[in-house]
């Protein structure tokens, strides 16, 4: 049995601007490992021995002060916002006590983080976000391979896919996440590249004239590539109302300084996909030496039959893919720039299997805003809700409880 505690605190809402409410540290409910909560009316009178998860963004925790309380954890630790854990579970109304809400919370972040205890060897909780904490125990530091290859990398990690940059604004925006545990082991079954040394680079002089006979000469390397490219044009057909080109927008990479980058390089996960829709031109590529599959020690923790049904593992097994699949500490410049080739592809694996789920909505006539990080987020009327949440679950997508009891907000 583990020693830590963990619990989970609501600030109570005040009014931050002129008709705006929001929560502040002072007082609030307060819930240990689920058990009955309780009312608190300051800080410092709740235990240093928990761990307490917290109802306080990321921004509020900084600029409250209260981020130098080492037992706050925002509201985002877990990757999925305590916000959105809410609606989906169905504790945003108004009927529910907001001590009942707090108890549930206390309950799920206590199951989530004895399970990473458990699983994972968990002993410290220091960082900000629980993937952090994950990702020091199964990765470590990752290396540079070279400013050549670093670079590749950099512009074909791709965060979000954002496919609508003008969303209708009076409609509802809906985010919709593909099940956590079963997307998050699909993608962790990928192979990924090893990389021992140096990857090989391709020139234009190496490549065939041919773009087809380009493909094919990379294939049959049957090695790991990234590939620099350019999409000339989509010839994806289809008499559905299928929007390719805001589906398959490369978008910018993100370089030193949150600058962004041209994103003009492609793993080959990504390339065999953008193929079928688009004729594109390769221009150069890196080979690594082989592929690999991740450790037996990044795998996911198997509860039975009905692990793919527990939510508190399924915020695990979310923690865990991300963990492996974010940008690390660039060695040499100690910012968060690096992107590892292992981060590459698993984010690559999360990118297409959201995209399968928003081109059948987007068949379907919905307005894709963006997917990715396990999600598709939507822009529709409210008379097309009804609509959604019959078609979510044939694209894989799972129907928040909000959704059905008609609170939207």
């Amino acid at each position: 049995m583990s020693v830590f505690k963990f619990g989970c605190i609501l600030f109570d809402l005040i009014e931050i601007s002129q008709g705006e409410f929001g929560p502040m540290p002072g007082s609030g409910w307060a819930s240990v490992d689920g058990y009955v909560a309780f009312r608190f009316n300051n800080i410092k009178d709740l235990s240093e021995n928990v761990k307490w998860w917290t109802n306080l963004s990321q921004e509020t925790l900084w600029k409250s002060g209260a981020v130098l309380q080492g037992k706050l954890k925002h509201s985002g630790y877990l990757r999925t916002d305590m916000a959105f854990i809410l609606k989906e579970m169905g504790l945003q109304k108004h009927s529910i006590p907001i001590a009942e809400s707090c108890q549930i919370l206390s309950e799920l972040f206590s199951k989530t983080m004895k399970l990473a205890i458990e699983f994972y060897g968990l002993k410290v909780f220091n960082q900000k976000e629980l993937h952090a904490e994950l990702k020091l125990v199964l990765v470590g530091e990752d290396k540079n391979i070279s400013s050549y290859v670093d670079e590749a990398l950099v512009r074909a990690y791709q965060d979000l896919v954002i496919c609508e940059k003008n969303p209708n604004k009076g409609n509802y925006f809906i985010t919709m996440k593909r099940p956590r545990y079963f997307h998050a082991k699909t993608i962790l079954e990928a192979a990924i590249p090893h990389h021992d040394g140096d990857w090989d680079f391709i020139g234009p002089d190496d490549l065939p004239n041919n773009e087809e006979d380009k493909f094919d000469y990379l294939m049959k390397q049957a090695r790991p590539f990234v590939a620099k490219i350019n999409i000339n044009l989509i010839h994806f057909k289809t008499k559905a109302d299928l929007d390719i080109a805001k589906l398959l927008d490369l978008g910018e990479a993100i370089g030193e300084g949150g600058r962004p980058r041209e994103r003009n390089w492609v793993s080959q996960p990504e390339l065999l996909y953008l193929r079928k829709f688009a004729d594109i031109t390769i221009s150069a590529a890196f080979m690594a030496t082989k592929y690999k599959n991740l450790d037996k020690g990044a795998m996911l923790p198997y509860l039975g039959e009905l692990s793919d049904f527990s939510y508190s593992l399924g915020l695990l097994a979310e923690s865990v893919w991300f963990a492996l699949a974010t940008r690390s500490i660039n060695p040499k410049t100690r910012s968060k720039t690096l992107v590892s080739p292992r981060a590459c592809w698993l984010k690559a694996s999360d990118r297409f299997l959201t995209l399968t789920s928003a081109m059948i909505l987007n068949a379907a006539g919905f307005t894709i805003v963006s997917y990715g990080y396990g999600s598709v987020t939507l822009n529709v009327s409210e008379l097309q809700i009804p609509k959604l949440m019959e078609f979510a679950p044939h694209a894989g997508l799972s129907v928040p409880l909000n959704l059905i009891e008609k609170n939207y907000m």
